[in-house]
This record gives C-alpha cells, structure tokens and sequence, in this order.
C-alpha cells in the first residue's frame, strides 16, 4: 500500500491540545499499531503509526476520533527508542535477524559456548513482543572484572525494545520506574538484597503487583541483571536464562561509535518493522518442555514467541535444560539440600516413626562433608531450616523435637527434594550420563518407594503415636 494511500485511510493529522491523550503503545482493531520512535532529526519522541504495510511518523497523530501525543516522562530521554522504521525492500524474516544478531556479537565477545550468543540475540529480539507474553524473560550475564560483561549489557541495550540502563539499582530506585512504558531494564553492578530479589521475582510475571505505601507498583518487563556471581536466590535463578563471561586472550573488536550507529540506523530498524508486521499474528508456541522446571517452561515459551516459523527447540529446550541442571546441582550442596536429603533417608526407614531434629542435623552434617562441604549444623539451625521448609517439629518422645513421619511429611520432603535438586525425574526421553543415570535412578526409585509405601504405614504410625503420648 502506498503512503498516500495510508494519508487517505487514515483520520488527518492535527496538532496536539487539551484533551490529547497520552501514550507509548497503542494496538487498535484490525491490526494497526501505535508506537513510539525517535527519529534521527529530533531530539524528542514522535509517534509510528504502522497499518497495511506501511508507516506515517508525527508529533501527534488523531485515530478513532482520539488524539494521541508521545508522554511526557523525563525518564523517557534515558531510553533507547528506533531511529526509523526499515523500509519494505530492508525488511527481514526472523531467521535473518536470527543470523545477523549474533554473527554481530561474536565479533565482539568471546562468549564460553557458541550457543550464548543465540541465547543473547533471542533474548534481545524476545523483549519486542512482553506486551503480548505472561511472562518477561530475564537475562543474566555473569562474570568477573574485565569479562566484557558490561560490554554485553551495553551492547544489548540497543538490540532490546527500549533499552534502560541503571546501575547501583535499590529496591526503593526500582519500585519508582514507570513500567508502564515496558522498557528492557539493564542493570549493571547490582548488589542483590532479599527486598531486590523478591521484587525482581515480582516483576517477571504480568499480573503480579507490589503493594508499598498504600499503592500498587506493576514491576513488569524484560530486565538484563549483570553480576559477579551467579545469582544466589533459587526462585530468581530459575526465571533468567544465564549467560557466563570469562576474561579471554582472543584479540577481539571494540565496541566503537561507528558499531553503536550500525546498531541504531539499520540493526534495530530492522527488529522493529519486523515487530510491527508480526505483532498482531502472534501465538504463544506450544511445545514439548516438560523436561524444564516450570518457570523455565514460561522462559523458553517468552524467548520462543518472536519466531514467524515453527519453533526450533531442538536449541533452546536442551539449552536451559543445562541451566536447570546446573542450579539443581548448586542447590543440592544447599543447607536446605543437606537438611531434606537426611530427612529422606529416614523417611526411608519403615520403622522409623520420627526424625529427631538432633538426628536430622547429625545426619544431614555427615552427608554434606562426605562431599567436602564442611558445615555446622546445631539442632537449632535444623530446627529454624524445617521451619523455613514449611515443615512443623514438635515433641516426639523423651522432652525432645522432631517431625512426626507419617504419609505427608514424606510427599512434602519427597517434592521439596525435587525441588532442591538432591533427587531427579528425567522426562521422556532424555537421558543422563550411565554413571550419573544409574545412581539418580537408585534415589528416584528409592524416594518413590517410601511415598508410596507411606499410605500403608500411615494407620499404624498414628495408632503407635497415640500409644507413645498416653493415648488409648
């Protein structure tokens, strides 16, 4: 369609005035789009109107008997916006982003598997389409000084819808950003508090809400979280996709100001005509990714939604597979890990009625150093653990503490040990390592053993726990 063509089908143009309205994204019926872009000649915003394959650029546009002007937010001038919209012989099919993305990185970074920087570039195109997905996809980049990690972050800044980088961000700096616009939150030199974590965790998820000061905050958008170490809180962990950087000897590239204008004049055009012509034909992929955790279920799905092809995760599913196992691994040498693997070995015993708190941190103590992690555990300590876990330590007999073993407790340490990683149930059709497969096998068959057997053994425990406390 012609742009003339577009000028005739669409409303004329009128400056803005009292009862504009407003907006950084607007999706009307029948598919045309309203969006924000900042073109090269102005230093302020304007908005993109995209219908019928083609594109009219305004200060204020009048649709639908409404008149629409770009907001006001001063925070609007620290964010990343497209120059132009790439012109219909410059547009791209996703495999050629998907081609191009990468193949620019790699002469940048040396990343630590081949497969990161296709994890970086669907990260990067994923965040375009977080109007359309439940869940934002995270990227954490980690590594230690002089890794380029920073580099990274910078560079996908400019590759991610909206880029916004921060640095030193609180829980206090975060909760006061306006969501609304949907930026990419890049966050570099974050120290990660329990508050940060909770509300980062908050914010992967579109219909989840902080409530603070008698309002509530909308923390949802896709955020890159760059980090020495690898992030240390398990339910953060299991939302990101972990890219590790490690100094390398390779002579590579610097990022120079004439790479920074490739990127902006002809890299992120590109992505975004490519988001305004597929925006409206998006459908959240199905696939097979049992083999994930839950919230890496949402992941892969969030990161797969950019494709205009059948979803390829033959890369992606076996990619955070690895992630998964990793963070199962670093779970399973956990105070946690070692308190729940103890309680299942006596979960194990059928005459065992109940865990003492002493025997369960005796027990879990020996485990943890029989893998040369040295740990103290006081009664104390496993007791406020178990408490921690969700478990309820009572009087078992002799004045003393414990857990009274009956067909609950061993389905809740059963599932909590999945959780933490210290036994595993490979999905269908994959496999482990021989050595490592036999081994998990024997803990997988040994754990399904005692929940089932706990159904038996519950009437006879209760009658045995009502004899030990006087009853009849």
């Amino acid at each position: 369609m012609a742009t003339t063509d577009l000028i005739n089908w669409m409303p004329a143009l009128q400056p803005s005035g009292d009862g504009a309205i407003e907006t950084d994204f607007e999706y009307f019926p029948g598919g045309s789009i309203l969006d924000l872009i900042r073109p090269t000649h102005s230093r302020g915003l304007s908005l993109v109107l995209y219908g019928r394959g083609s594109t009219i650029i305004a200060d204020n546009l009048e649709y639908a008997e409404s008149l629409y002007v770009p907001p006001s937010d001063p925070i609007l001038k620290r964010i990343h916006f497209s120059r132009h919209i790439a012109s219909n012989a410059s547009r791209s099919t996703f495999d050629g982003l998907f081609k191009e993305i990468p193949t620019f990185l790699e002469q940048f970074f040396d990343f630590s598997a081949r497969a990161d920087s296709s994890a970086a570039s669907l990260f990067g195109l994923g965040t375009w389409f977080t109007h359309r997905t439940p869940v934002a996809p995270y990227l954490s980049i980690v590594g230690p000084p002089g890794s380029g990690k920073t580099q990274l972050a910078r560079c996908l800044s400019y590759i991610c819808r909206r880029g916004l980088l921060v640095s030193d961000l609180t829980a206090t700096s975060l909760r006061s950003i306006p969501m609304r616009l949907r930026p990419t939150l890049v966050i570099d030199e974050v120290q990660m508090t329990d508050d940060l974590a909770r509300l980062l965790r908050i914010g992967s998820t579109r219909d989840l809400r902080a409530y603070h000061r008698g309002r509530f905050i909308d923390l949802f958008c896709s955020k890159i979280i760059v980090t020495q170490s690898p992030l240390a809180d398990p339910g953060l962990a299991k939302r990101v996709v972990q890219i590790q950087m490690v100094p390398t000897s390779r002579n590579m590239r610097r990022l120079t100001s004439l790479d920074i204008e490739y990127l902006e004049s002809i890299l992120v055009p590109k992505i975004h005509r490519y988001f305004l012509e597929n925006y409206s034909n998006l459908v959240m992929p199905q696939f097979d990714a049992t083999s994930l955790s839950p919230h890496k279920r949402d992941v892969a799905r969030a990161l797969s939604t950019p494709f205009d092809t059948p979803f390829g995760q033959e890369m992606l599913v076996p990619y955070l597979r690895l992630q998964d196992e990793s963070l199962n691994f670093r779970r399973s040498y956990t105070r946690q890990a070692g308190v729940l693997e103890a309680l299942l070995t006596l979960c194990g015993n059928s005459e065992q009625q109940f865990a003492q708190v002493g025997e369960i941190a005796k027990l879990a103590k020996d485990l943890l150093e029989s893998r040369g992690e040295p740990v103290r555990f006081t009664p104390k300590r496993v007791g406020s653990i178990l408490s921690q876990l969700g478990f309820t330590t009572e009087e078992v007999g002799s004045g003393r503490r414990g857990i009274w073993i009956d067909q609950g407790v061993i389905k809740m340490t059963y599932n909590l040990a999945r959780y933490y990683g210290v036994i595993s149930v490979p999905s269908r059709g994959y496999s482990r390592p021989s050595g490592a497969q036999n081994e998990e096998s024997g803990k997988v068959q040994d754990a399904t053993a005692i929940a089932n057997s706990g159904e038996r053994q519950t009437r006879t425990r209760k009658r045995k726990r009502t004899r030990s406390r006087g009853g009849k």
